[in-house]
């Protein structure tokens, strides 16, 4: 149900969607409302439309508003194996010459150059920030989205950390680019993307680390999972049913390469889990047969067969440069009491020489003040970047890029 509701706030939903989209709906009250019923597999919402003369006002007040104190230019670049053509956008200073380079990298799904999610832009108000600093600053439109080429469903992590060195290679022949100054900021699996690349890429000189999975990325959906029943005061028992069907899912992501294969695998664990499930265990768990389907072919993708296969922790023994890493204590999709442990330990027995590790105790994932953590909060919340946060990254960029 939560997904679904996130999915509905997150689309303005017009009589013609909803007619195409679901699968009983509508009675036309009068020409300025609708009552209908929105229906998703077995989840079903009702809603009343009302005209509007304009959409409601979302207030983003640390979005930068033209004129910029700085430049900006459209940079295209393409893949390393030259088959896409890739497009972000450059901010650059007005002052000085050549800058340091700073390339933000978004996080898990779709994302546009300005990382937008629930209607914030945090990759604008960031490089806003940074570019006023005397940083210039990339950000891009994945592969797949906005004016970037390609498929988003069939790019892997390992093509998202290509698609950085690209972009890297193309800016650093720029004029008013410092190829010896480079920075990376990753959010997320974008964080893990980050280390991927400084690991590999030895000019890099800095990079900050943005509530980064410090465990196997199995864990952390067991773990978001078992905190999203338990907010539902769903019983152990059935959560415990539930992240066996998760769990008999990701062995066949883990071990079945062919694409076929895989998903007919995945199909049986759907079909015998749903057979032995009571009529009360479905009631309870909001589960149908299309819903357990649905989700068993989520995972037949390419990024799921690379990520639930990846453990991110060993990369960051090759990462020489200094890192900061950030988490939001509020952070319930990438925990810190559960990642930041082992991340911890591998800088540690790496001896890494420079790294900080700093948590904010009222931030959720997004680097947002929040009461909850919950992702249903993530729009509701003004604040796209919190004032605090964006000063600690402002600053160990200073201190290790100028």
């Amino acid at each position: 149900m939560t997904d679904l509701l996130c999915e509905i706030s997150h689309k303005i939903l017009s009589y013609d969607h909803l007619r195409t989209n679901g699968e009983q709906y509508r009675t036309l009250t009068d020409s300025n409302r609708i009552d209908c019923t929105y229906k998703k597999l077995d989840d079903t919402f009702i809603l009343i439309l009302n005209r509007v003369d304009k959409l409601p006002t979302i207030n983003r007040p640390q979005e930068p508003l033209h004129p910029y104190p700085y430049d900006t230019t459209i940079i295209r670049f393409k893949s390393l194996d030259e088959n896409l053509l890739l497009e972000g956008t450059l901010t650059i200073p007005n002052s000085g010459s050549s800058h340091p380079l700073v390339i933000l990298i978004s996080g898990q799904g779709k994302h546009d150059r300005n990382g937008e999610n629930n209607g914030h832009k945090p990759f604008l108000v960031v490089a806003d920030r940074l570019t006023r600093q005397g940083f210039s600053v990339f950000r891009f439109d994945e592969r797949g989205v906005g004016n970037s080429e390609g498929n988003f469903e069939s790019a892997t992590t390992l093509d998202f950390a290509d698609d950085i060195e690209a972009a890297i290679a193309s800016l650093k022949r720029r004029h008013d680019i410092d190829s010896l100054r480079l920075g990376l900021i990753g959010h997320s699996e974008g964080a893990v993307v980050a280390s991927m690349v400084a690991a590999k890429y030895k000019q890099i000189a800095a990079a900050v680390l943005l509530g980064r999975p410090g465990v196997i990325y199995e864990e952390i959906v067991f773990e978001q999972l078992t905190r999203m029943w338990k907010s539902a005061n769903i019983p152990d028992s059935l959560t415990a049913l539930y992240l066996n069907f998760q769990k008999q899912l990701i062995n066949v992501v883990k071990v079945e390469s062919d694409s076929s294969i895989c998903k007919n695998k995945l199909l049986d664990v759907a079909n015998k889990t749903f057979s032995t499930l009571t009529e009360q265990q479905k009631d309870v768990l909001g589960l149908s047969k299309e819903r357990l389907v649905y989700q068993a072919l989520s995972y037949s993708n390419p990024w799921s067969q690379f990520y639930f296969r990846y453990d991110p922790i060993p990369v960051l023994q090759e990462v020489k440069c200094p890192i900061l890493i950030m988490y939001g204590l509020k952070d319930y999709q990438v925990p810190p009491e559960q990642s930041l442990p082992p991340i911890k330990r591998i800088l540690s027995a790496s001896r890494h020489q420079s790294y900080r590790i700093l948590i904010f105790p009222d931030l959720n994932h997004l680097f947002q003040t929040a009461e909850t953590g919950s992702y249903l909060e993530f729009a509701r919340i003004e604040e796209t970047f919190a004032p605090a946060a964006l000063d600690s990254i402002t600053n160990f960029l200073l201190n290790h890029l100028f």
